[in-house]
């Protein structure tokens, strides 16, 4: 059983901010009701990460604000290149197989908020502050969409344009 991702400013700014690339998103198709995983990264022996980064709060000149417009590939039920809203983000970290998650969390903005995020001004967009348990060697972290109905059987592109933040220890 996993546990849940919970806000913890542990590592601060130890902590070195990367993002999900979206060259790496792989082009899976969507399922209402499943997580469906569409990006995700191995820990190497002398790091360890975890989601997000920076303080929970506005005013902290570490915050991380994110946006994410997941774009449809047109492989699938969908038309290419429309931004996929119904769905909700969750990221996870998971065991050295991925098949079973340790800790998860689904994110408060969905795929459509977060969408329109991108259009905000930075400061005025969601934050995603440092998260614990954080993953260590052989472990991954995951994204993943959950789609509802209307997202189902949609193929995520990697011309998605994603700015979830994750950070790197070591």
């Amino acid at each position: 059983m996993s546990r849940d991702l919970m806000p913890n400013y542990q590592f601060g700014r130890a902590v070195s901010p990367k993002r999900v690339d979206e060259a790496d998103i792989n082009d899976r198709a969507l399922q209402a009701g499943e997580e469906i995983t569409i990006w995700s990264t191995p820990v190497p022996a002398d790091k360890a990460y975890v989601w997000g980064y920076g303080q929970d709060h506005r005013e902290a000149g570490d915050a991380n604000y994110i946006y994410a417009e997941f774009l449809e590939d047109g492989s699938g039920s969908g038309t290419d290149g429309n931004t996929i809203r119904d769905a909700e983000v969750v990221v996870a970290v998971t065991d050295s197989t991925q098949e079973d998650t340790l800790a998860k969390t689904t994110l408060g903005p969905d795929a459509g908020d977060l969408a329109d995020a991108k259009a905000d001004n930075r400061t005025e967009r969601p934050l995603f502050p440092e998260h614990s348990p954080g993953a260590t060697e052989d472990k991954h972290l995951q994204l993943r969409l959950r789609a509802r109905s209307g997202a189902d059987g949609v193929v995520v592109g990697n011309d998605s344009d994603v700015h979830i933040g994750y950070g790197v220890v070591g």
